[in-house]
């Protein structure tokens, strides 16, 4: 009973900042979303038809890791615009295909579409992801368990934290 009180007082003072706090939530992930999915189809009342009723059954950690997914909130080197951009830290040794002196860098969009990362997923899950970017993400109709989305944000920061230049999900 004792957290009762506190969860009303934090719900007040939310309420009460939310008065006074623009929030443009829905411009902003759609701009995350349109520079992470090559597919998504720009409707942002769509995608968070299809995202919110998925988002109700899981637990918050889950949640926020799918919420940071569909907005482009991972700890990448390329969004925290570092000095030095890394290439891909779970080591794919991935090369663009349109540029061949180019390696795939420390990007969302490069973890989204990474044969990889996602056969680690499956490989951990035994359920099938989703084959766009746009899906693993959890804005299409194509039916995803988002649980994938939270199992790659956690694997991709667990190498992130951990990472000293040597290990990759390839030796896994």
């Amino acid at each position: 009973m004792a957290c009762r009180p506190q969860i009303a007082l934090q719900a007040g003072i939310l309420k009460i900042l939310s008065k006074h706090v623009y929030s443009d939530w829905p411009s902003l992930v759609h701009r995350r979303l349109s520079a992470v999915c090559v597919d998504y189809n720009g409707n942002i009342q769509s995608a968070v038809a299809i995202l919110e009723p998925r988002l109700r059954n899981l637990s918050p950690t889950r949640r926020a890791a799918i919420v940071k997914t569909a907005s482009n909130s991972w700890c990448t080197s390329h969004r925290y615009h570092e000095q030095h951009i890394h290439n891909c830290i779970l080591r794919c040794g991935s090369v663009h295909p349109c540029l061949p002196n180019v390696t795939f860098s420390d990007s969302l969009p490069h973890y989204l579409i990474w044969p990889s990362l996602w056969g680690f997923v499956i490989g951990t899950t035994g359920l099938p992801v989703g084959s766009s970017a746009s899906s693993r993400v959890g804005v299409s109709m194509e039916w995803l368990d988002l649980r994938h989305v939270a199992l790659a944000h956690h694997t991709y920061h667990s190498f992130k934290r951990d990472h000293d230049g040597t290990l990759g999900l390839h030796h896994l």
